[in-house]
């Protein structure tokens, strides 16, 4: 799977157009999930993803940071599928306390600067 995100990585980068990406089933480790959240922080456009599938990874708690992290980067992402994971309850407390304040001010104020104006985030949806 490290040579797929390789290849996936410039694709994920500068694709600007990019608004749903579905890596289900891709066995990911925790290091690929990282390799994952290096491409997504470098987007040149990360207000076009709206919809990530990343469902049958077997996803565990140890990795919720990580996918936190991915969502940081995608400031209207309104879908995020992690079915089939194996996130426990250590790994849904760190998502809701996400998802009840997914961008404090600090990081708002350093995301509008980069991308020059306010983007209201969408709540991404969890299934």
């Amino acid at each position: 799977s490290r040579a797929r995100l390789g290849l996936l990585h410039p694709f994920v980068i500068e694709n600007n157009s990019l608004v749903k990406l579905r890596l289900s089933s891709c066995n990911f480790s925790h290091h690929d999930l990282q390799m994952l959240s290096a491409a997504f922080s470098h987007r040149r456009n990360p207000i076009s993803i709206k919809a990530l599938d990343i469902s049958g990874n077997n996803i565990v708690d140890e990795s919720i940071p990580v996918i936190i992290d991915i969502c940081g980067h995608c400031p209207c992402l309104q879908k995020l599928d992690l079915s089939y994971s194996r996130i426990g309850s250590r790994g849904f407390g760190m998502l809701a306390t996400f998802l009840a304040n997914p961008f404090p001010a600090s990081r708002r104020r350093s995301r509008a600067d980069r991308l020059g104006h306010y983007i209201r985030p969408c709540l991404p949806q969890l299934r």
